[in-house]
């Protein structure tokens, strides 16, 4: 069962709090979290930092071995014809390879694209996702007289998105929604019992688009 993890004497300079032991008599990286804090991120020092899911922070690990990857390669443009642009596009390739792998899939079924960040992502996604009978024109930013026929003909199309997820897929709503495409937002409960019912959609409905986190920010 879990514990009370001991704390310093006070007055010997610690600024460490109690924190509930969680499972089996360990806190944190097998009692670690400590040791961790200070080899990664002892930069920090007094600092308690509370916005990791919107911005992590690098490990000191990381930085070391990014510099000295780049102290030790030339890396050009990668869309340019020459041995440094070369390099450059290896190491893309190769972590776009690590990310589909990851994902236990491949380029064959999947595209991997990288973004700013995550806003950014969800707006090329809003911006050019084909809802209802493929507004966006082969992929491209939906135009006003596309949308409007959609809109006329009742196939706009639908965007769902789980209650609790990313902010910024709630921008999503405000792109989607000028072209016609009904918002809507759904509870775990309701994903569950649709994927519980095992319904097929019928082959005339509307292509739509369902927002669901990996993880979720609180």
């Amino acid at each position: 069962m879990g514990g009370i993890a001991r704390l310093p004497a006070p007055g010997n300079g610690s600024r460490e709090t109690a924190a509930p032991v969680a499972i089996g008599g360990h806190y944190g990286y097998d009692g670690h979290v400590a040791d961790l804090r200070q080899q990664e991120f002892g930069r920090l020092g007094d600092t308690v930092y509370l916005d990791h899911a919107g911005a992590t922070l690098y490990a000191q690990s990381q930085l070391d071995l990014h510099m000295r990857d780049l102290g030790a390669g030339v890396f050009g443009n990668p869309h340019s014809l020459n041995p440094s642009s070369a390099e450059t596009a290896e190491r893309i390739e190769r972590v776009r390879q690590r990310v589909l792998r990851h994902l236990n899939t491949d380029g064959g079924e999947y595209a991997v694209v990288f973004t700013a960040g995550c806003t950014a992502a969800l707006k090329l996604v809003g911006e050019c996702f084909e809802f209802g009978d493929g507004d966006g024109g082969g992929g491209g930013v939906a135009t006003a007289a596309t949308t409007a026929t959609a809109a006329s003909d009742g196939d706009a199309g639908e965007f769902l998105y789980l209650r609790e997820n990313h902010n910024s897929v709630l921008g999503v709503c405000g792109l989607v929604s000028e072209r016609g495409v009904t918002c809507a937002c759904v509870d775990e409960a309701d994903v569950l019992a649709v994927a519980d019912a095992e319904v097929e959609p019928p082959a005339s409905a509307a292509t739509g688009l369902f927002a669901f986190p990996a993880q979720c920010n609180f």
